[in-house]
């Protein structure tokens, strides 16, 4: 079936192109279960995919699939209305387009039924060529609901709701260095503490890939001028940062057809608590700056090799440093030594191998394991929950009620609201080491009322609250705690980060991300704050062979009757990929440390902290071995 479906999609598409001319996909995609209109008993059934594409002038959605199963032959309208709930007719409204004081669009759009079934291509730059239609920018069609009207007939007999697929991100395994200097024939004091990582990636959709390119890292900066503010970072055509004559304009082809999608693509400088320097926590993806293009390492638009230019403060013309983008050779495991760091993940000062550690535990919630295991773990709302358990290294989360964007309107009061509960995600998260604790919350820092109204997000994080050894701070900058731990508090563009840097002793670094509300739900601030997340991503972590927790245990594979790694789960719980069930890991308090697979122990909280991580690559090694 689905097999049958992609073929149309395929044959739709070549339409389509043919029609438009070159249109590019943005990786966004939809899907639409159609079921009968609430209240009535119409037969209709089949999935529809809706695609976001430009047609190099403007955004537009491509809806296509099968209808089936309908009682009468002829041309039905479809439509997309207003409406975010598919199971409740009152609130499905009428068709949906903006500015409603322009024509209706809708007007004449169908599908022809024959035989009780019937081909659905609607695009809407071909049929509404005035009117732009995206899936979450302007005229956003995301979870609004698609209508099925009867064939030659004005009653609405079928609905579904247009749901977002979250399409996987796969990083290739190519990996670049980007070494920053002043750029040449200038004196700017750049730099960066370690050179820029670039990681190419590869976004797999239904009919073609997309490939991108994501750049992390930290670059100083003692400007003589503005401390603070946004700054240019392109990617441009030369392939020599120490001669300005060749590094040229930015890069991108075609550039003669396309404006330049470089234009808007900046990171940003934040003063340091030294009132000298400010520093830029970089975190670039091209596909969230230049949707329309696919980057890659030496297939389209190629990167490599190419020197990334970053501007001076407030987005000026001046360019003040250049790196090359050098590919990074990563040899694979060779020795005993060299498995067993990549079995743990313990990421330094083993051989030549640096493994892949990154995992991830976000929104509903879902776990991205540190072996590429993917499952949801639920829990219930108001627990508190193990995370990772290792020795006198704990991590826990309190689960809180999750919202979904869906119309709901309340029975008592007949007020709607944009947002529905549906599951669990992170309100409160605490690493807790042997002599330290960090804490991220969503609840207001009581420190807030110190924030100036103005430019208030240039001097405070975006939202929630950070304790450090259960001492609240707020102000944007880097904090040192206990263990050599620095906390890093910093804004981005729609959510706070607060980075856990404890790799000098534990080779451990953490980002826990607080995601408001989405801007869309209209909800005041106090609200805002309720309906807030916490998503924490693991950039580097070493654990022992015996680590536990939701989280912890996952650096351990668990392998099948036929062999192969279980990556899967059977249930929302976690269920065939972890111990027991989602009761077990839970915990008296955020601060416990006590369940049933507990790890944690404080017996010997005083030893050498220069030798913890060791001991425990020995203690696996052993184990290893054995």
């Amino acid at each position: 079936m689905f097999d049958a479906l992609l073929a149309l999609v395929l044959c739709l598409m070549a339409v389509l192109q043919g029609a438009l001319g070159e249109v590019v996909y943005t990786g966004l995609q939809a899907a639409v279960v159609m079921g009968s209109y609430p209240g009535t008993s119409f037969p209709i059934s089949g999935t529809l995919m809706v695609y976001e594409y430009h047609d190099g002038e403007q955004f537009g959605v491509h809806v296509t699939g099968t209808l089936s199963d309908i009682a009468e032959d002829g041309f039905a309208g479809l439509h997309i209305h207003v409406g975010m709930d598919a199971d409740n007719a009152g609130s499905i409204g009428g068709h949906y387009w903006e500015p409603t004081t322009a024509d209706d669009p809708w007007i004449g759009v169908g599908v022809t039924i024959s035989g009780g079934q019937g081909e659905v291509n609607v695009s809407t730059t071909l049929l509404m060529p005035s009117l732009f239609f995206s899936m979450t920018g302007t005229n956003p069609v995301a979870e609004r609901v698609v209508v099925v009207h009867m064939p030659n007939g004005a009653a609405r007999i079928g609905a579904g709701q247009i749901v977002l697929q979250d399409l996987p991100l796969k990083y290739t395994g190519r990996e670049a260095t980007i070494d920053l200097s002043p750029y040449p024939g200038t004196l700017f004091d750049v730099s960066t503490p370690t050179p820029l990582l670039a990681r190419e990636f590869e976004i797999e959709g239904d009919f073609a890939s997309f490939y991108g390119v994501h750049i992390t890292g930290e670059v100083l900066y003692v400007p003589p001028g503005l401390q603070e503010g946004a700054a240019g970072f392109h990617i441009h055509v030369g392939m020599d940062p120490m001669d300005a004559s060749t590094i040229g304009g930015h890069y991108w082809v075609p550039a003669a057809t396309q404006p330049d999608p470089w234009i808007s693509s900046t990171i940003h400088f934040m003063l340091l608590g030294n009132n000298m320097t400010s520093i830029a926590n970089v975190d670039f993806k091209t596909s969230d700056y230049l949707p329309l293009l696919s980057f890659s390492f030496e297939q389209t638009n190629p990167v490599l090799n190419r020197v990334v230019v970053i501007h001076d403060i407030n987005n000026g013309p001046v360019r003040i440093a250049a790196g090359q983008i050098l590919e990074k050779e990563v040899p694979p495991p060779t020795s005993a030594v060299c498995k067993q760091c990549y079995d743990t993940g313990y990421e330094q000062g083993q051989s030549d191998c640096e493994p892949e550690t990154t995992g991830a535990i976000t929104s509903d919630p879902h776990v991205s394991g540190f072996n590429k295991q993917s499952f949801d773990f639920t829990g219930d709302v108001g627990k508190f929950y193990a995370l990772i358990s290792d020795e006198q290294l704990a991590l826990n989360a309190r689960f809180g009620q999750a919202y979904t964007t869906g119309l709901t309107i309340d029975p008592l009061t007949l007020i709607s609201a944009p947002m529905r509960p549906m599951g669990t995600w992170l309100t409160d998260v605490a690493l807790i080491l042997a002599r330290g604790s960090v804490t991220v919350s969503i609840a207001t820092s009581p420190l807030e009322s110190l924030c100036p109204i103005q430019h208030r997000t240039e001097v405070c994080l975006l939202g929630g609250s950070v304790q450090i050894n259960g001492e609240h701070v707020l102000r944007l900058g880097n904090y040192t705690g206990s263990e050599g731990v620095v906390v890093r508090l910093s804004n981005l563009d729609s959510y706070a980060r607060v980075t856990i840097d404890a790799h000098k002793v534990w080779k451990l670094v953490i980002a826990v991300d607080y995601v408001p509300a989405p801007a869309s739900w209209g909800l005041s601030y106090l609200e805002t704050v309720e309906l807030s997340h916490l998503n924490v991503r693991f950039n580097r972590i070493a654990l022992s062979s015996s680590a536990h927790g939701v989280m912890g245990q996952t650096k351990r594979l668990i392998y099948g009757i036929d062999g192969k790694p279980v990556l899967d789960a059977t249930s929302n719980n976690g269920e065939g990929l972890i111990d027991g069930t989602a009761a077990d890991y839970e915990l008296s308090a955020l601060d416990s440390t006590d369940f049933k697979f507990s790890m944690f122990d404080s017996s010997d909280m005083y030893e050498v902290e220069s030798a913890f991580v060791e001991k425990k690559l020995a203690s696996g090694m052993e184990a290893f071995n054995v």
